[in-house]
């Protein structure tokens, strides 16, 4: 909440031990993201899921998803 905002925000989780990635699994928002670092906010390179959500202003809410299957 609040009326600030921050700019340049990205968000890097990295996939945990002993499970698996999903190719083409990254959202933002409902839609669908790139594994590949190209246009798109999202990417998925050397087990780090990166995306990359530019300004956010306060009381917004974004969403990230992701997969992972356990091993």
């Amino acid at each position: 909440t609040g009326s600030g905002s921050v700019s340049g925000l990205t968000i890097n989780d990295s996939i945990p031990a002993n499970t698996t990635y999903v190719p083409g699994s990254v959202t933002l928002g409902g839609v669908a993201q790139t594994d590949a670092p190209d246009g798109d906010a999202g990417r998925y390179v050397s087990g780090v899921v990166t995306v990359a959500l530019g300004t956010v202003n306060g009381g917004n809410v974004r969403t990230v998803t992701f997969r992972v299957t356990i091993n």
